[in-house]
């Protein structure tokens, strides 16, 4: 357990800042993004390059780890937690249809696309949520994850080919982060929005929430 926790304090701090910002008050034991700690390109288009990367999150259940690489719209997986090294390449892509590709909704927004995604998170089934930032919603991918894999739900939309903003008790602004409560409840940063939503399970797409922190009610930010 106690591994586990460095692990993750390691992976959030190595990959989570933002344009080579640099936030180690401590030797990490490997770095995500770049091949080495003393390389500092903005972005290599491939398996294991990162631009301006603003999540990460590790499901140690199933070994995994994950990072919002958030500049070239995307979310990268690695498969072998226990086995991460410096520049390591993932395993798969989530958002694009290969590692070469950044387009934001690369196609046209739908069920497989991201436009910037930020915090990310894994349930009790090993599941990832997304915050899909400018396309306003939230997404769940379902484990195990391959490449270009579609979404099996969406929060904040009424389908996976919308994507604008609303001050409703279902809809975001520019969703920031989301986390689970210990009930196995989400909660979501929508930020725009200046609140938090609660989304109890079970989850369904386009479904309310229950509960708002920040504000009076849903339609006051």
């Amino acid at each position: 357990m106690f591994k586990k926790l460095i692990l993750s304090i390691v992976l959030f701090l190595s990959v989570a800042s933002v344009l080579n910002a640099d936030v180690l008050s401590c030797d990490s034991e490997f770095v995500l993004g770049q091949d080495t700690y003393t390389y500092t390109g903005i972005n290599m288009v491939n398996s294991s390059g990162a631009y301006s990367p603003r999540g990460a999150c590790i499901d140690s259940m199933n070994n995994r780890a994950f990072m919002a690489d958030t500049g070239n719209h995307r979310i990268l997986v690695w498969n072998d937690l226990n086995g991460l090294t410096s520049g390591k390449g993932a395993d798969a892509v989530l958002g694009q249809p290969d590692f070469g590709s950044t387009a934001a909704n690369f196609g046209g927004r739908g069920a497989k696309t991201l436009d910037t995604p930020q915090g990310i998170t894994v349930d009790a089934s090993g599941n990832l949520w997304v915050a899909d930032y400018w396309n306003n919603r939230v997404l769940r991918f379902n484990a195990p994850f391959s490449n270009y894999q579609s979404a099996t739900l969406v929060l904040g939309q009424a389908g996976f080919s919308t994507g604008g903003p609303a001050l409703t008790q279902a809809g975001f602004e520019n969703p920031a982060d989301v986390a689970f409560d210990p009930n196995g409840n989400l909660l979501v940063a929508d930020s725009n929005n200046g609140r938090v939503l609660r989304f109890s399970s079970p989850f369904s797409s386009n479904m309310d929430a229950d509960l708002v922190l920040g504000s009076t009610d849903y339609i006051v930010n």
